[in-house]
């Protein structure tokens, strides 16, 4: 006997996908122009259907369980039928949308400027770029793409090394004037450092980083941007002036203040 189709999981494919993507219900619901509950609804009677749970909570969000994996290239696969139906023509380009994870410095330097080329070529293309410097996922959920520092333990994903990742001590010459220009690990003795928060901070080589100063070398704690004073590019030049210490930034983000 032919099994019956319910198109209301139609809605409840595309409702999981939207939450794996995004990791929220709410940030889900605002997407697809529905309220939380809808959202609930939906996934409540997608699990019913397929017979057991299809996400699980974690630091990150909302992340896809074994089972909800086997329904996103079902979900995936509507989703781009109903963007090719959508599509005024075909042009052989390519289409989508991209989700990618990547450090402060990296995405803005980096990133950005290589995918707007890219979509430049291929407009049918949507990229999302999410700044953050964390471990890398052990799932993939919510990312099509990830940029991490180190080199990533990941099951069920393959990983490239793109570049080698070097972090360089920068300050103005109004502060160097002030306080002596360091030449060697020892002088650094006394200065403070502006640099990620110990408790904000969870890539062990950043953390390692700072491993190698002397002693009374200090950190400056200061919690902005989420948790790091250098997380983000520009206002981290912007506080390497002449009233505050050395700076910590990444070598491809080594422009003048």
């Amino acid at each position: 006997m032919e099994r019956q189709i319910d198109y209301r999981h139609l809605e409840s494919l595309i409702a999981l996908l939207t939450v794996a993507r995004l990791g929220r219900y709410t940030a889900a619901a605002n997407v697809l122009g529905v309220n939380h509950s809808t959202i609930s609804r939906r996934i409540d009677a997608l699990q019913k259907a397929m017979g057991g749970h299809l996400l699980t909570r974690s630091p990150n969000g909302w992340e896809l369980t074994d089972l909800s994996r086997r329904a996103m290239a079902s979900a995936e696969a509507i989703e781009q039928a109903v963007e090719a139906i959508g599509s005024e023509k075909d042009t052989g380009g390519l289409a989508g949308h991209v989700r990618i994870a990547a450090p402060d410095a990296f995405s803005a330097h980096l990133a950005a400027p290589a995918l707007a080329k890219l979509q430049a070529k291929h407009p049918q293309l949507v990229f999302e770029i999410v700044s953050e410097t964390t471990r890398a996922r052990q799932t993939r959920t919510g990312m099509d793409l990830e940029i991490v520092i180190g080199e990533p333990n990941v099951r069920k994903a393959a990983s490239t090394k793109l570049m080698d990742y070097e972090l360089r001590l920068y300050a103005t010459a109004e502060y160097l004037e002030a306080h002596g220009t360091p030449v060697a690990l020892e002088d650094l003795a006394g200065h403070r450092l502006n640099y990620y928060i110990d408790t904000a901070l969870t890539v062990d080589k950043l953390d390692e980083a700072t491993s190698v100063l002397p002693p009374d070398a200090t950190r400056d704690l200061v919690n902005e941007h989420r948790g790091a004073i250098c997380g983000h590019h520009e206002p981290c030049r912007h506080r390497i002036a002449p009233h505050v210490p050395l700076g910590a930034l990444p070598e491809y983000d080594s422009g003048a203040p």
